[in-house]
């Protein structure tokens, strides 16, 4: 993307914006990150070309709006929206992503800093879908459904396969997905549902930034959603793939139980159960994300998303499959 674009750009946020105070971060498959170092420093998104999806601004400025308005911490403030929803501008505070901070060598209280980051999750569940309706059509943001089991497990299940099926190089990983996504999707038809709840869509290591004194920040709100399967999705989702949440995970399922009033055993079944919904997609992602890299469709080679596959098919036979 050109230099003057973003310029262009980072200036609807501080008009005094000089080439010199704009630095490329590393971004992710649908965005490219700028860090503006003006004196109050923000984040530039970018909707980056040629992406695997395109972000949605326009949801995850409604979200952090509102996330403002409750007062809930631990979220970058939203600045600014472009017109055409294909960049923002937030805050965020100085930090470390959780998959490269070395806890080991810490001093922090990883169990602790577990329950924070799950309780404030569900502290974000206080925003109703009502005033989320409302302040994104003021803001002319066209608003998402509320997310079923049933839907996800169509989307990231059915529709991926799909493309696995028709262009994943490697035979044996499709193979070993077909039944494993059918027995998802039918699992999706049991799970019980919720009234629509607000949370982040994506809770993992990636998208928690954490500082050496143990604050965090919690990023990537376009992938938040109103979900109706309630809290054991975020138990199961970020004891799976947040690497300091796994050691913790019977601890945060302990904590939860208690704040939703219900047993632990009963909410630990419900927690294995989406889990055994949910873990076969993330190999479902690797393997579209290998047919996708092997047509140039997307940035990172085959064999990297293979070795991705692999591992996750590894931890999905240790869970499951004993």
């Amino acid at each position: 993307m050109e230099e003057a674009h973003i310029l262009e750009l980072a200036r609807n946020v501080y008009p005094q914006t000089e080439q010199s105070q704009i630095s490329k971060l590393s971004g992710g498959f649908s965005s490219q990150a700028y860090k503006i170092a003006a004196p109050e420093p923000f984040v530039l998104l970018v909707q980056r070309e040629g992406g695997v999806s395109q972000a949605n601004y326009g949801h995850a400025y409604v979200a952090m709006k509102l996330l403002q308005k409750h007062n809930i911490g631990h979220a970058p403030q939203a600045l600014w929206l472009e017109s055409n929803h294909e960049a923002i501008a937030i805050s965020l505070e100085h930090g470390t992503p959780a998959d490269e901070f070395d806890f080991k060598k810490s001093n922090i209280d990883t169990e602790q800093l577990s329950i924070t980051v799950i309780d404030n999750i569900l502290d974000a569940g206080t925003i109703s879908l009502e005033e989320y309706r409302q302040l994104a059509e003021e803001l002319s943001v066209k608003p998402l459904d509320p997310e079923t089991p049933s839907h996800a497990a169509k989307l990231y299940g059915t529709d991926w396969l799909e493309i696995v099926e028709r262009s994943c190089p490697d035979k044996d990983i499709v193979k070993w997905l077909k039944p494993r996504v059918t027995q998802s999707v039918e699992i999706a038809q049991k799970i019980g549902e919720h009234l629509p709840t607000f949370g982040h869509g994506d809770p993992s290591n990636p998208n928690i930034l954490v500082s050496s004194g143990g604050s965090f920040t919690l990023i990537d709100w376009d992938s938040s959603r109103f979900h109706t399967t309630g809290p054991e999705f975020y138990v199961a989702y970020t004891t799976h793939l947040t690497d300091f949440m796994k050691p913790h995970r019977q601890a945060v399922i302990s904590h939860v139980a208690k704040r939703i009033g219900v047993t632990e055993d009963e909410f630990a079944q419900r927690v294995l159960n989406f889990r055994r919904y949910s873990e076969v997609f993330d190999v479902n992602w690797a393997a579209m994300m290998m047919a996708k890299a092997a047509a140039s469709e997307a940035e990172g080679s085959v064999e990297h998303f293979r070795q991705i596959a692999l591992e996750r098919i590894k931890i999905y036979e240790n869970s499951f499959e004993k």
